[in-house]
């Protein structure tokens, strides 16, 4: 092989190298902020209260920022045929039972709906709730 071949097959490999050590740190680095934002999540919904947004002047280096906790509540179906004949028994069945998979998206604003309102949910049907914060920086 010439050696312009094996110059850049060496570049080829240090790079690869560099990648799979930054996708290592990135993945380390998302592990420890989901942590951090779910105990902080907490946290704040325990110092605030129902207040979802506060805005905090942390100083020197931050400024100003909002954090706002959020929340996305999606479906999960853990039973499929008693999720089935719950939703069509509630007369849910049109709208949601698609063929041949239950229409994800309407079971979610139901799920939401009925947790909203304090209701049950149907049989086969659970929920995940996604618990974040934003942080907008204000300003420089």
């Amino acid at each position: 092989m010439s050696e312009r071949i094996d110059s850049r097959a060496r570049r080829l490999v240090d790079l690869k190298d560099e990648k799979n050590r930054l996708e290592k740190d990135a993945e380390r680095a998302a592990r420890a902020y989901a942590d951090e934002e779910r105990e902080f999540w907490s946290e704040l919904a325990d110092e605030l209260g129902d207040i979802k947004t506060v805005t905090l002047d942390l100083g020197e280096g931050y400024g100003t920022v909002q954090l706002q906790r959020r929340e996305t509540i999606t479906a999960r179906i853990v039973d499929k045929e008693a999720a089935v004949v719950s939703l069509e028994a509630a007369g849910l069945g049109p709208g949601m039972l698609g063929v041949p998979e239950i229409r994800k998206r309407a079971l979610n604003e139901e799920v939401r709906d009925r947790l909203q309102r304090g209701e049950a949910l149907p049989e086969g049907v659970d929920f995940n709730a996604r618990r974040y914060i934003t942080v907008t920086r204000k300003g420089s």
